[in-house]
């Protein structure tokens, strides 16, 4: 059954069978904004500048524990491995600027 039938009918389907039948390609990209803090914004800028925790920590005046605290929850949420994939992620999605 296709997406346009099934819809008609008021059927349910699973979002990645939806995703196949959207109208054009750049519908399929499912792209989502990622809501950052005041003080993430801070951290992430900080990072992307090269300084290391405990250099966060100084700038705005944390513990270096505080500010890797918040380097950890950017990674989580650009749901990236490390701080270099967190830096090239920023940067693409345009958080901050080079």
């Amino acid at each position: 059954m296709t997406f346009w039938a099934s819809w008609a009918l008021g059927s349910v389907l699973a979002p990645r069978k939806c995703v196949g039948h959207s109208r054009n390609k750049s519908e399929t990209r499912m792209e989502t904004q990622i809501f950052l803090t005041d003080r993430e914004k801070e951290v992430l800028e900080l990072i992307c500048e090269g300084l290391n925790s405990a250099q966060i920590g100084e700038r705005l005046i944390i513990s270096p524990r505080t500010a890797e605290g918040h380097r950890k929850k950017l990674i989580a949420k650009f749901e990236v491995k490390n701080t270099a994939q967190l830096i090239i992620k920023a940067i693409q999605g345009g958080y901050v600027n080079v």
